[in-house]
Order: structure tokens, then C-alpha cells, then sequence
């Protein structure tokens, strides 16, 4: 935990981790980022990205500390003409002035990105409701990032709402244009990787995006004691999967998770893929092949009931193959 100044940054109250839900619509107050997945560089204990997005201010993100540049993300779904963002922090009562140096970039597939904004001094002021908005040249994306660089009151970043308007208040949605014909990937690709991955809890750093990052060292771990618990990555598009390779850190020792894959289309109406059955990852390889019946979803779920070493769901890549 950090240590207390005399004047702090923030209270010590650490926000319930919750389960968002995405509705397919924009919230009556316009903002398209609110209740969308959120995913971030990196995060402090439970001051993850989803707090960004919940519509409640006093909740917040907060990456980790004395490491810049740190970023925090929104995928809108699909993609929108946006103009604007509005940035906020905790109350004046909780919060004191700061500025945090950051750059607004768009996205359509969450690979190339487009600078909207460049990087310039944010300033969050009590005297404000420590809200601050940025007026962004219109573009067409589906995601923002906001790419941060330094603080003056804290070491690390830090967003309590990340919030995403239309620009100049028209339609939400770009033109209707004829969409090139679906590609297929090339054979062998790993189709979670690099994508937006959410959890139902995670416990400290250890969040939902570990498990997509290519990096078996790294891992999501659940709450302890308590199942279920679900791991959801979104492909982006609906992909053909019939094959999951589930890893854990290598060195870890031998155990027996067991779990069940379900998936969709639309992130609402799941399915069983491969029911609930009990796998081993094995010490010195930690690796496990789950093989699906082929089917086109865009949405994959890990539900885990049980975990012989450790009483929560884990595991540090989940990859997904058409075949």
C-alpha cells in the first residue's frame, strides 16, 4: 500500500470489482464508452480498468506506479464518429489538484492507431469537479486510448471515468459503406492475442488482459475461495474456433483445474462449447490442448469450478485456434 502524505491523493477504500454487462445501445446520457470493456497496460490492486467505465466517479483506475507511459483503452463495440472525451477524477473532497500529460489515439481493429489528440498537460482541479474535456478532430473508431506519460500528483496514472461523446452531437454510427469481404487468418494464428479480455474478479495486479498478451509468465488469478468465476475474451469479429490452448507459468507445480468453455456472438446469448470437465497443466510444460467442436463465435468464456492448487481460476494464456 502506499504510504500516507499529508495530503493524499486518494482515501484508503478499495472499489468492489464488478461485472459489467455491455449493452449493444448507447446509455441515455450519451456517453458511448460507459459500460464497455476497458483494458489497461497495467493496473494497481483492485483499481482496474472497468472502474473507468462504470459511470461512478468515486471508483477509479490507476496503473502502476513510477512507469510511464501507461495506457487505458475502451473498444465502443463497433465503430462510431466521435468528437469528444471528458476525463474525470475522484470528488474534490477525496482529490487534489494534478496534471497528467496524455494523448488521445483511435482505433478501428486495435492494431494500427491514429494519434486524435496529441500529448499535451491535462489539468484536474477541485475548483472543476476535477472533469476536464478534450474536443477531438471527428474520427471514425471503435477504440480510444488514452496514452499517458506523467502525473504531477501521483507515480502512476490514474482515470476515474474515461468517457467517449459523438461528434458535434450527430449519429453515432459512420456511413453505412459496403464491408470488404471477412478474411480469414492465416493458418496457426493465435486469434486472442492481443484482444480485450474481462473477468468476473481478479485479485491484486493479476487482471483479465495477462491471459492475452503472449506472455506465459504473466497470469489472470480469481478471487480466492470462491466459484464460479469466468475469463471472457472478445475475438473482435465472429472467428471459426476449434481449438483452445490453455497455459499456465511454466514452473508452477502440477494441478488440476476444472472448467467449461461457452461462447457467442453477441456477449448476451452464451452457449456450451465443451462442458465442464477437469483438466491437468502438469509442472515443467503447464500446457493443455481443449479441443471444440468448430463453431463461429466471437465471444469465448472460461467458467472454472475447482482448482486442485489454488482456491481460484488461473491461468496466464488462453489461445485460440481455428483448428
Amino acid at each position: 500500500m502506499h504510504a500516507l502524505p499529508l495530503i493524499h491523493p486518494r482515501r484508503w477504500r478499495r472499489p468492489t470489482p464488478s461485472v459489467y454487462l455491455w449493452p449493444p445501445t448507447t446509455p441515455p446520457n450519451g456517453n458511448l464508452a460507459q459500460g464497455r470493456p476497458a483494458t489497461a497496460s497495467s493496473a494497481v490492486q483492485s483499481y482496474a480498468a472497468g472502474n473507468a467505465v462504470d459511470g461512478n466517479a468515486s471508483t477509479y483506475w490507476e496503473s502502476s506506479g513510477n512507469s510511464f507511459p501507461q495506457t487505458l483503452t475502451v473498444d465502443l463495440g463497433e465503430a462510431k464518429r466521435i468528437g469528444k472525451v471528458t476525463l474525470k477524477l475522484p470528488p474534490s473532497s477525496d482529490w487534489a489538484t494534478r496534471t497528467e500529460n496524455l494523448a488521445v489515439l483511435g482505433s478501428t481493429d486495435n492494431s494500427a492507431w491514429s494519434t486524435l489528440l496529441g500529448s499535451s498537460g491535462v489539468t484536474f482541479n477541485p475548483a472543476s469537479g476535477n472533469t476536464a474535456t478534450l474536443t477531438l478532430d471527428a474520427a471514425d473508431v471503435r477504440y480510444v486510448r488514452l496514452n499517458i506519460t506523467a502525473n504531477t500528483g501521483w507515480a502512476a496514472g490514474q482515470i476515474s471515468e474515461f468517457e467517449v461523446y459523438a461528434a458535434d452531437g450527430g449519429p453515432t454510427t459512420p456511413p453505412t459503406t459496403t464491408p470488404p469481404p471477412p478474411t480469414t487468418p492465416p493458418a496457426g494464428t493465435n486469434l486472442a492475442r492481443g484482444k480485450s479480455a474481462t473477468d468476473t474478479s481478479h485479485t491484486q495486479g493479476y487482471l483479465a488482459g495477462n491471459v492475452t498478451d503472449g506472455d506465459a509468465g504473466s497470469y489472470w488469478e480469481s478471487n480466492n475461495s470462491s466459484f464460479p468465476q469466468s475469463l471472457t475474451v472478445d475475438l473482435g469479429a465472429t472467428q471459426t474456433v476449434g481449438r483452445l490452448v490453455l497455459k499456465l507459468p511454466a514452473s508452477w507445480g502440477t494441478r488440476t483445474q476444472t472448467l467449461s468453455v461457452l461462447g457467442s456472438t453477441d456477449n448476451a446469448a452464451w452457449s456450451t462449447v465443451k462442458a465442464s470437465a477437469a483438466y491437468t497443466f502438469t509442472e515443467g510444460s503447464n500446457t493443455v490442448t481443449v479441443t471444440l467442436p468448430a463453431s463461429g463465435v466471437r465471444h469465448l468464456r472460461l467458467t472454472f469450478a475447482g482448482n486442485t492448487g489454488w482456491p481460484a481460476g488461473q491461468l496466464s494464456e488462453l489461445e485460440a485456434y481455428t483448428s
